[in-house]
């Protein structure tokens, strides 16, 4: 397990018990840790095993990946850089400025080097635009760019290629690949780099600098809580705030349900939709008997309809009774009909025949053995005249059991009659209780239901007549009555079951909706009514990690918060607004990041009112300590354009802290302004490796890049550039080469002020209003040597009487002449003003 993660789940757990958190809250609390299905488990009933954290995905450890500094971006096609064209660096700590005007592709070169290492830049978000018109239209080549780094352990290079097909139109269609020391390529996602590239971003554009402040305060959120390695506490906040408000909405669902289902059952006049509104009459939740619902909605039994009950099972259930009558089967009528009419038959037939005398005649005797049995000899009863004896008695038992032999046909005829007569009242059953008589009212209970009334009333007597049968106990008649009074109760019963039937479809036509509806509020209704109690507890547990997660982060990050009002307060160079304490709040959507701003001791619109200057420079001092924490295995920064709206005073601070980031990272800044290099080449130690170039683009995007130079070496450059200009004209070189010379010693003298001035703490106002004031290159040439305009007359003195007659002399030549065309050798007048600004340059 992760012990990063192992010991945030124990300081979680000794977190809770020493808050005295609930149970049933601590249960939460450490299930959502955990994650959704550990927390669904506790909010069924289970409880979260409390002795080891849980398993979680181990993020890879930054500290892992070697550390790793830019060593050349190579573009290709992209953007403003048409044929390939490769900005080499020098990697290791220090600080190199690339600097161009406006459309030289210097830029390109920054968003190439952020969209191969992460697949995104800034200016994705911008629109289709952008992400249509990337592709440069000078270069018919297939675009491509490859960045090399160097890293650290190994001589080898880490190549990463972004490349697109020859007819690609679309900026994410490329693929990326990544060759590392000795091994094949392969892609970039393989690799560990993609959350240390979201921790620790090294990329900064310009459009990002205010907008950290003022769009993405999400985005530095994430990128500092995932710092602070509580994004685990983050995502457990984030599911209970989660789970508590779907809970919240499901509580508020089955409410707002409760409305729209009473309102649709309130057009139904079926007695279960009655029954359902009645058992949800009140309007507090815990009151609503959702059993009685329930049961009226799943057809569950309520008073008796044959005692005339009027509840749930009213019209309804007595209809469903009503179709289920049945009564007994034709052919089984006809059945016990036949066989009681051939019983009948058979018994007729046996009627006076020797058989049936015999049986008479055999009764007889047996009853004179019977008195014989008991009174011995004697005079029969009968005649008086005979004498039962023993010679009678074996005589009359002979004869007894001859007759009874030829009484058995008699006797099978009379016990058939006597099982058919039974089989026959078997059939006629009694009249069911659907069809009995109301006790209240003398209405049966189908009679109640009016659209069957009058069929109900039929059956009933149909009924009744069949039951009739039972009390007949003449044979044939039971046979003849059998099927007659059957067919009829036939027909009775057909009409009222169709007719039932009938009228059932339409009330269940009407509810089968209804019921759907109700039977899905009552689900949600027991879900939201089981979990309530869990509301209080999720509530209970949001709060305690809402407060934790507060104080964790504020003490986690006051170290950060302490570099950035540190570099801020290099930033802020003549600004009136103080930056307080960072801080972290929210989570989700509601998560922001809290600056705690004032301009001039008063807070609440401070940001309102901040130059946007103000804003770049906070921007800077919330994205360098992120990307410069000892953990990133990115040891360079990537900066785009920082300088933009920055007043001269903020510049020298900028520089301040590039200079010092650079101590220990390799710092590259791209920009147009030529302040920022003028600002470090005051404030570098001589032997600081700070290295500039400059990015120039000539016609079809051809990009060159060469070593910059300060501004008086270029214009100088410039001047001799000329003269060795085989196809401009003499008289234009004649007018633009003295006015380039003279904008050199302008701009030495302006340089040496500059440095001097602000070296010694004067207001970066103060010293530029001299700059604008002194207009002519005398006064510019006073102020570099006596800080005074005033000593303009002077300053040809100075020179001859330092360096010589020739060095004051050229010098009031270009002075006077270096706005007029050149008479004389233009090499020549380069020469001698190289050498008047390398002896000025010794002022500095």
């Amino acid at each position: 397990m992760n012990p990063t993660r192992s010991a945030l789940y124990e300081q979680l757990f000794d977190e809770l018990a020493e808050a005295g958190a609930s149970d049933l809250a601590a249960d939460l609390v450490l299930a959502a840790f955990e994650g959704a299905d550990a927390l669904a488990g506790v909010l069924g009933g289970a409880t979260t095993p409390r002795p080891s954290a849980p398993q979680r995905a181990v993020r890879p450890d930054a500290a892992a990946i070697p550390g790793m500094y830019l060593t050349a971006i190579s573009v290709c096609g992209f953007r403003g850089i048409g044929p390939t064209k490769t900005l080499n660096l020098r990697p290791g700590p220090g600080l190199t400025l690339v600097t161009g005007r406006n459309g030289s592709g210097k830029s390109s070169f920054a968003e190439a080097v952020e969209l191969a290492l992460t697949g995104t830049n800034e200016r994705l978000q911008r629109g289709k635009i952008w992400r249509d018109g990337w592709r440069n239209l000078h270069c018919g080549d297939a675009p491509r760019v490859e960045v090399e780094l160097t890293s650290e352990g190994t001589p080898r290079p880490i190549r990463v290629v972004r490349a697109w097909h020859a007819d690609d139109t679309d900026l994410l269609a490329a693929t990326t690949t990544v060759r590392l020391p000795g091994e094949t390529a392969r892609p970039l996602a393989d690799l560990p780099w993609r959350e240390a590239l979201a921790d620790f971003r090294p990329f900064l554009a310009y459009s990002e600098l205010s907008g950290l402040i003022t769009d993405g305060s999400a985005k530095i959120f994430d990128a500092l809580s995932g710092l602070l390695r509580l994004t685990e506490l983050t995502d457990t906040h984030t599911l209970l705030q989660q789970t508590h408000s779907d809970l919240d909405k499901a509580h508020k669902a089955v409410r707002d349900g409760r409305t729209v289902l009473l309102a649709a059952l309130a057009t139904s006049d079926d007695p279960r939709a009655k029954a359902v509104s009645a058992a949800l009459a009140s309007k507090v939740s815990q009151a609503w008997d959702l059993d009685s619902a329930q049961s009226a909605v799943s057809g569950g039994s309520g008073n008796s309809p044959a005692a005339g009950g009027s509840g749930v099972d009213g019209e309804v259930a007595a209809l469903r009774r009503l179709t289920a009558l049945t009564v007994p089967d034709p052919a089984d009528v006809a059945d016990g009909a036949a066989r009681l009419r051939s019983a009948v038959a058979r018994a007729g037939a046996t009627a006076g025949t020797p058989a049936a005398d015999a049986r008479r005649v055999a009764g007889l005797l047996r009853a004179g053995l019977s008195h014989h049995q008991e009174h011995g000899d004697s005079t029969c009863p009968l005649c008086g005249v005979g004498t039962l004896d023993g010679t009678w008695r074996a005589a009359a038992a002979a004869e007894a059991d001859r007759f009874g032999i030829l009484a058995k046909e008699a006797d099978d005829a009379d016990l058939r009659l006597r099982d058919a007569l039974a089989a026959a009242h078997a059939l006629v059953e009694r009249r069911p209780d659907i069809l009995g008589t109301d006790p209240a009212g003398g209405l049966t209970a189908a009679e109640v239901v009016d659209s069957v009334a009058e069929d109900a009333a039929g059956t009933r007597a149909a009924w009744d007549a069949w039951d009739g049968l039972r009390a007949v106990v003449d044979p044939a008649a039971l046979a003849d009555e059998l099927v007659v009074r059957h067919t009829a109760l036939v027909t009775a019963v057909d009409a009222l079951r169709s007719n039932a039937r009938s009228r059932l479809d339409d009330f269940e036509t009407a509810w089968s909706p209804l019921a759907r509806q109700a039977q899905d509020w009552l689900d949600a209704a027991r879900r939201a009514r089981s979990l309530q109690p869990h509301l209080a507890a999720l509530k209970e547990a949001g709060d305690f990690l809402k407060q934790l997660l507060e104080r964790l982060r504020d003490e986690r990050l006051a170290p950060f918060a302490a570099q950035q009002q540190a570099i801020w307060g290099e930033l802020r160079q003549e600004s009136n607004v103080d930056l307080g304490p960072v801080r972290l709040r929210g989570t989700a959507t509601r998560r922001r990041l809290v600056l705690d701003v004032t301009v001039d001791g008063a807070g609440g619109t401070a940001l309102g009112v901040m130059s946007q200057g103000e804003l770049h420079a906070l921007g800077l001092a919330l994205f360098l300590p992120r990307a410069t924490v000892p953990e990133s295995p990115f040891r360079f920064v990537v900066i785009d354009d920082p300088v933009q709206a920055m007043d001269p005073a903020k510049v020298d601070g900028l520089a301040r802290v590039l200079l010092r980031t650079a101590e220990t990272r390799q710092v590259v800044v791209f920009t147009h302004d030529d302040r920022l290099a003028d600002a470090v080449r005051r404030f570098s130690p001589s032997a600081f490796p700070t290295y500039h170039l400059d990015v120039i683009r000539a016609e079809q995007s051809v990009v060159d890049i060469r070593p910059s130079l300060d501004p008086a070496a270029r214009w100088l450059n410039e001047a001799e550039a000329l003269t060795l200009t085989d196809g401009l004209p003499d008289d234009i070189k004649a007018v633009l080469v003295p006015a380039f010379c003279r904008s050199a010693v302008d701009a030495v003298c302006l340089d040496i002020h500059r440095r001097r001035r602000l070296t010694a703490g004067d207001r970066h106002h103060d010293v530029e209003a001299a700059i604008t004031a002194a207009r002519r290159t005398g006064s510019k040439a006073a102020l570099a040597i006596f800080n005074d305009t005033a000593q303009e007359k002077k300053v040809a003195s100075y020179i001859t009487n330092k360096w010589g007659a020739s060095a004051g002399s050229f010098y009031r030549t270009i002075k006077e002449r270096g706005h007029e065309p050149w008479a004389g050798d233009l090499s020549d007048l380069v020469r001698q003003s190289t050498d008047l600004v390398g002896k000025l340059g010794e002022l500095r």
